[in-house]
């Protein structure tokens, strides 16, 4: 209807002998008016016009797509359907008709464009079962199509399954798991968490990193005898997953590593020796503590220690007597812990020389009268050949700061506590002086 002469090539059109006009694959561009014109060189030439309109049946240029959408962010799926109008397009979801009206989750809008329909439907807070395969079908009078959408609702990676600790050494060991459901998204990285579990009491979260691509992984650095918890976590594209449940392994024993504390070695008469010492820090012991050996001997021999065995018992005190010693002598004495592993380093030497008499032996107590302020005590001691200096008289209220009264004269043995509070509880013990010292006490 322009007037210009056709082009087979560039109209896609065909003509032939007999006047016919041929358009294999007709399209939009070929409606219009047509002038057939005919002409011999003898008198007028004749022409005829001809109306071509062309039908388009709903159709997509693009039958397939893929949405990705974070879980809890909105989803949007459009659609552009071409076509003549009246043209329709319908939504489904696993081949089940999405309605407009029905559930409040869905909204579909739609807007006319110039070759046919743009539908949109979103999703306003996915979810993982919105993750599905969704259909808009367009059609109208003339056809119809499909297009499918695969949404994709990606989320952060489930726990790990099936955590495991494969093998355990004293200072390391090796964990494995199975990869989890990725989210929709491939998992990046695994991350291993673990950290001391002792007596309840909060640790360093320690971690480390595994590519996608392994399933295990070897702990270093642990420390030996020591209880852990550990827990794997999947990363991927959205973010870190919630962790596994925790495991829980304890490393292999080695001996202690340090010393026992705050050692201390006193006479307690011609024949007796009293060693006392504090745990040493548990940050060496390097397992569960068994117990000490206790080592002695002369202090200028060569030979090596004697040991006697103590076992280790929490909150008490940690104190041996070394017994049928020689009077008089010097003492070289050492300590050291041990465990089921072995025993740890020797601490430093002391030295210490028994007495050349014994000191007093512990009074009989008795309590004689009792006020709401005052106690009488007596005591009894058995005689012993050094004579005694005196007495002292050891007393605290329940849980309170240790008092003590010196009592001189040796031959007394009565005396009264007084200024004490009412309706409380004391403890008191009483112990016996002569030349070589303060003697054992009795409560």
């Amino acid at each position: 209807d322009d007037g210009s002469h056709l082009n087979e090539n560039k109209s896609k059109t065909i003509t032939t002998s007999n006047g016919t006009l041929s358009i294999p694959k007709a399209d939009i561009t070929h409606a219009g008016k047509y002038e057939c014109k005919a002409e011999n060189g003898l008198g007028s030439p004749l022409s005829k016009f001809v109306s071509v309109k062309v039908s388009v049946p709903a159709r997509f240029e693009e039958k397939f797509a893929v949405v990705n959408a974070k879980k809890g962010d909105s989803a949007r799926m459009k659609c552009e359907a071409l076509g003549d109008q009246p043209l329709s397009v319908t939504w489904q979801r696993d081949e089940t008709t999405i309605s407009k009206s029905g559930d409040e989750r869905y909204e579909i809008f739609e807007t006319l464009v110039q070759k046919g329909v743009v539908s949109e439907l979103i999703i306003r807070t996915t979810d993982r079962d919105d993750g599905a395969l969704y259909s808009c079908v367009a059609e109208n009078e003339f056809g119809n199509d499909q297009r499918k959408i695969r949404l994709l609702v990606m989320e952060v990676p489930a726990p790990p399954l099936d955590v495991k600790i494969r093998e355990i050494w004293s200072r390391s060991a090796s964990v494995s798991w199975a990869p989890p459901y990725s989210g929709n998204s491939p998992i990046t990285k695994y991350i291993v968490q673990y950290w001391r579990d002792i007596g309840g009491t909060p640790h360093r979260l320690l971690e480390i990193s595994a590519p996608s691509s392994q399933s295990s992984a070897l702990l270093k650095e642990l420390h030996p005898g020591t209880p852990y918890v550990l827990k794997v976590v999947a990363e991927n594209a959205v973010g870190r997953g919630e962790p596994s449940d925790g495991v829980f392994f304890k490393t292999g024993e080695e001996e202690p590593s340090s010393v026992p504390a705050d050692i201390n070695a006193e006479p307690r008469g011609s024949s007796t020796i009293r060693v006392s010492w504090k745990p040493p820090p548990k940050e060496g012991w390097n397992g569960e503590l068994k117990g000490y050996f206790v080592g002695y001997k002369s202090r200028d021999s060569n030979q090596p220690y004697s040991y006697k065995t103590m076992e280790y018992l929490p909150e008490v005190q940690q104190e041996f007597f070394l017994t049928n010693l020689l009077k008089a002598s010097d003492y070289s004495i050492v300590v050291k812990a041990y465990n089921s592993a072995g025993s740890g380093p020797p601490s430093h030497e002391l030295y210490v020389r028994t007495l050349d008499g014994d000191l007093p032996p512990a009074p009989s107590l008795y309590v004689l009268a009792t006020s709401p302020t005052s106690v009488s005590l007596r005591w009894n001691t058995r005689k012993i050949d050094n004579p005694l200096s005196g007495y002292t008289v050891h007393y605290r209220e329940e849980q309170g700061q240790w008092q003590e009264v010196a009592v001189v004269a040796p031959e007394d043995n009565t005396y009264t506590l007084s200024n004490l509070q009412p309706q409380k509880l004391y403890q008191i013990y009483v112990t016996a002086t002569n030349q070589y010292g303060k003697g054992d006490l009795v409560k």
